[in-house]
């Protein structure tokens, strides 16, 4: 199970972690891989470790639907009230691209308005200041995740 703790990380994982560190606490990855960020991720079956591309350190964790991911009392994947109810925990819910923001939470949705059963869906979590060079692009939401 991962509870996430705001700018801090999920479960036993946490934001600068090492590689090493990580390997250490969840094992050998399935799949090693660089994306067009040239940024390093380490691909577990319920999540992905990304790494900073300059010092290496864990900045982002990405939950596949299959995780038991819990944010305070809201099981993310599982109820199906989730987004409203973390819309509404959030309290300052932006839209950059398709990808909302939970900037309260550190939280990155993805592919969760159109449907519950969608094996699309994604929340990451990401380490404070991941965001901020696009701040200018964002527009906030309204209350239900509306503009």
């Amino acid at each position: 199970m991962f509870d996430l703790i705001p700018y801090t990380g999920a479960g036993l994982l946490r934001f600068a972690m090492s590689r090493v560190e990580v390997i250490a606490l969840m094992g050998k990855p399935r799949l090693v891989l660089t994306n067009r960020l040239r940024q390093v991720e380490l691909r577990y079956p319920n999540c992905a470790v990304i790494l900073s591309s300059v010092e290496s350190r864990v900045v982002e964790i990405m939950f596949y639907p299959t995780a038991d991911l819990r944010v305070q009392d809201i099981e993310v994947f599982t109820d199906p009230a989730a987004f409203d109810k973390l819309l509404g925990l959030d309290g300052h819910a932006c839209l950059c691209g398709d990808t909302i923001l939970l900037l309260n939470l550190g939280l990155a949705i993805n592919d969760f308005r159109d449907s519950a059963e969608s094996c699309d869906r994604q929340v990451t979590a990401f380490a404070r200041g991941l965001w901020d060079d696009l701040k200018d692009s964002f527009v906030v939401l309204g209350e239900k995740g509306t503009f």
